[in-house]
């Protein structure tokens, strides 16, 4: 028998947006859709709340238990 080496983790590339990549490109689009004080509401409850904690989650990987802590 032979023992198989083992091969060097190699990082897979991004599959799809992060939180932080897609709220951004979001909030970008939403701005001339909504009331400014709505904007600021947006802004303010994910650059305090979401982005810092799930920001550099991938959107593919999120799951219920993420957002529901």
């Amino acid at each position: 028998r032979q023992v198989e080496e083992s091969k060097p983790s190699v990082a897979q590339p991004l599959k799809g947006p992060t939180v932080a990549s897609y709220y951004r490109r979001w909030i970008a689009e939403q701005k001339p859709l909504v009331r400014k004080s709505l904007h600021r509401k947006y802004v303010s409850h994910m650059d305090v709340h979401i982005v810092p904690i799930l920001g550099s989650r991938l959107l593919s990987e999120l799951r219920n238990a993420d957002i529901r802590g």
